[in-house]
């Protein structure tokens, strides 16, 4: 199975890393699954009040309101990321800041601070390909889009060059 392209769009203060968006047919099954959790929780008030099922029924209509309300959240996010998801990667003068962004709201921002102690590695992932992932001492920030072991090397060796002034460790690449 190949792993995903992905983009790496560099600027002054950091590195936006856009993921390949999914087929048309994924981005259509998360959207109706989220469209369907919505219809659920719109069905379940009309449920509660027009029948009198009992305390007890109602609790369990309740929960299940409850329930599709998370599954749609994960729904609506699953489908945001694969249509316009992107990672962010900031370096300020002392702390890089990573957030994930979903175009309608972004989330999963970490800042770690940005001195001698702070190191960047790449992981390899179990399909042969690999992610970031900056750390000073116990604090970690990785990312979640996964990349080609090649496209990684040139990005990571360029930042590294780019940051010499922080001191920032690199881990070697093959």
């Amino acid at each position: 199975m190949k792993s995903v392209q992905q983009v790496f769009q560099e600027s002054d203060s950091g590195v936006v890393i856009h993921p390949r968006k999914s087929h048309l047919v994924i981005k259509i099954a998360f959207g109706l699954l989220f469209v369907l959790a919505l219809l659920g929780i719109c069905i379940i008030p009309v449920l509660l009040f027009t029948n009198n099922f009992g305390l007890y029924a109602d609790l369990a209509i309740g929960t299940g309101a409850v329930i599709l309300g998370f599954m749609a959240w994960y729904f609506l996010r699953l489908f945001l990321w694969n249509t316009y998801g992107k990672e962010f990667i900031m370096f300020g003068k002392d702390r890089i800041t990573y957030t994930a962004d979903y175009r309608w709201f972004q989330e999963s921002k970490q800042e770690i601070p940005l001195n001698a102690q702070t190191s960047m590695s790449v992981v390899d992932h179990k399909d042969g390909s690999v992610y970031l992932r900056l750390s000073h001492n116990e604090e970690h920030i990785e990312t979640v889009v996964l990349v080609p072991r090649g496209q990684f090397k040139n990005f990571a060796w360029e930042h590294v060059a780019h940051l010499k002034p922080y001191n920032l460790r690199p881990i070697a690449l093959d």
